[in-house]
């Protein structure tokens, strides 16, 4: 589910140019504000994501649960050696590797300016 980052309605994809393959891997627009955004590959994010879903919406793990999958991504795999933390994904149930920060919680609620 790719939720719109400026008034958190769902998108739908788009397109890509041949360029933008190379980096992205969807394009994503919103019908409800026109935004559009991309969802990065892993080597271009600036946050972790979910690598099935998408979602930045992820907790954070010490070890593995034994129940949820794991990624089967070779890379994913390697960076037990960079000793990357181990994140799991509440709606997809996925377990994965990365070495991005979370994206800082956003407020939902714009602050009021104060009229006087």
């Amino acid at each position: 589910m790719f939720t719109c980052p400026e008034c958190g309605s769902g998108g739908k994809r788009r397109p890509r140019s041949f360029v933008e393959r190379i980096s992205n891997r969807a394009k994503l627009f919103c019908p409800n504000c026109n935004t559009v955004w991309y969802w990065r590959r892993v080597l271009f994010q600036k946050h972790v994501q979910c690598p099935d879903c998408g979602t930045t919406r992820l907790t954070k793990r010490t070890s593995w649960d034994r129940i949820d999958r794991k990624s089967e991504s070779l890379i994913r795999r390697a960076l037990i050696l960079f000793r990357a933390p181990i994140y799991h994904c509440t709606f997809c149930r996925l377990q994965f590797r990365d070495y991005h920060d979370m994206e800082p919680a956003r407020s939902t609620h714009k602050a009021r300016a104060s009229s006087g």
